[in-house]
């Protein structure tokens, strides 16, 4: 009995180092970083990231096995959200009339670390902003998309968010839906062709949009984004701390009428906006940083950087000068602002 159970007992634990790359580690972060830099270069050369990945199923490979690693040290169910591509998010927003809310990294922070280091320089933490961003996350409202930063299943370890993924997970599972397909947040970040700029282009063609934006963002300004729209209107809101008057601020969204569209670039609030709004029969876009990720396209400039005019807080630029354009200040409805 004991001669059987000695081998069996060394097979266990070779096969539980090996889930836990004991060995494999060290030799693999050797040929990740080759890895990741052939990735990079091929990502700069060839188009969107997410057609590299699918090329490399060895990232894909190892990711599935880092997942399982944590679900045995952690003893946690294993609940892996279903995250649309980019691609086909964008496609959904283009293909239906559904509304987009995104969650991404300083918002989770917000949500369930409360943390103050990590939260965006233009609006402090809240405990209501915290509070009503969990409620956008367990929404189950048919017509809202919710963005989450896809590090979940196939994306590889080089994910900005991995190191803080297993114990996020703690926090977020209990707010997903297994049998829900949720959208890439980073929808609005790429900037990798010209396509992915001619379809976003193409949800709001010839119809009616207002934004809600921070006073100081001027969407489309200075370039073509919103050129095709049939009209554009403009609601501003405080450059910074915009949840501090939300409820002005929905109020003066309310008065539009219900077949515009509203494309909203407001930080952790817009996700709110995009909720409520939705919930009221409008349909409402947090476009984020769509814009400037735009001008950045137009410049063939890689990096965040600060664009002349703009609030990019990003690139720490936060006091852009005036803007003067006759156009711009025509299409302005109202100004929101801080006590």
């Amino acid at each position: 009995m004991s001669k059987r159970a000695k081998p069996k007992k060394r097979y266990f634990q070779r096969l539980r180092r090996w889930i836990g790359f004991d060995h494999y580690l060290t030799k693999f972060k050797r040929w990740r970083r080759q890895k990741l830099r052939q990735l990079v270069e091929k990502s700069l050369k060839r188009g969107p990231i997410g057609e590299i990945i699918r090329e490399n199923m060895d990232f894909i490979a190892y990711n599935l096995l880092y997942e399982m690693k944590d679900v045995i040290e952690n003893k946690r169910p294993l609940l892996l959200p279903r995250v649309a591509s980019i691609e086909a998010t964008l496609d959904e927003l283009l293909n239906t009339e559904r509304s987009l809310a995104r969650l991404g990294d300083s918002d989770f922070s917000m949500m369930f670390f409360g943390d103050t280091d990590f939260q965006p320089g233009y609006q402090p933490y809240d405990d209501q902003l915290a509070d009503r961003m969990r409620e956008v996350l367990a929404s189950k409202e048919p017509n809202l998309m919710i963005g989450l930063i896809n590090m979940f299943g196939v994306q590889g370890p080089y994910n900005s968010q991995r190191a803080r993924a297993g114990e996020l997970r703690d926090y977020i599972n209990p707010f997903l839906d297994a049998k829900r397909t949720y959208y890439d947040s980073n929808v609005t970040r790429g900037r990798s062709s010209q396509d992915h700029f001619l379809k976003w282009k193409k949800v709001w063609e010839g119809k009616k949009v207002v934004t809600i934006e921070g006073c100081m963002c001027r969407l489309g300004v200075g370039n073509d984004l919103l050129d095709n729209v049939e009209s554009l209107r403009r609601i501003l809101a405080p450059a910074e701390c915009a949840f501090n008057v939300y409820d002005q601020i929905l109020a003066e969204a309310l008065k539009i009428e219900k077949d515009a569209l509203f494309l909203i670039a407001l930080g952790p609030t817009a996700k709110i906006l995009a909720y409520d709004l939705c919930r009221a029969g409008y349909r409402a876009i947090d476009i984020g940083h769509l814009d400037i990720c735009y001008e950045l396209f137009l410049r063939n400039e890689p990096h965040m950087v600060a664009i002349e005019g703009k609030y990019v807080n990003e690139a720490s630029y936060r006091s852009p000068v005036a803007c003067t354009d006759p156009a711009y200040l025509s299409q302005i409805v109202v100004e929101v602002k801080l006590p």
